[in-house]
């Protein structure tokens, strides 16, 4: 299901991938919804919250993380979010 909610938001961007099957490698091209998985969707709400304020106890509820640790490793961040973030405290300016 979650694949095609994924085309019917128009992400069909073609990616390229590559496998190495019995010595050989394979390349792959396929539409970018087919490669959305539920845990590609566990993921980005875990990120999504956090970047929104939510308190990361309410999140890993939600999501069924049971340690912080765990849950961490879901949150993706880059270097201009990181930045951001910290320019919110005094320290950092």
């Amino acid at each position: 299901m979650i694949k095609e909610i994924g085309e019917m938001a128009g992400i069909s961007q073609i990616v390229i991938r590559t496998e190495h099957r019995d010595g050989e490698v394979l390349t792959i091209r396929s539409p970018k919804y087919s490669q959305i998985e539920m845990h590609t969707s566990r993921r980005t709400f875990c990120t999504l919250a956090v970047r929104a304020g939510v308190a990361t106890r309410t999140i890993m509820f939600m999501s069924g993380h049971e340690t912080e640790s765990s849950f961490n490793r879901y949150v993706r961040h880059n270097e201009e979010e990181a930045m951001q973030d910290a320019m919110k405290y005094d320290f950092f300016k």
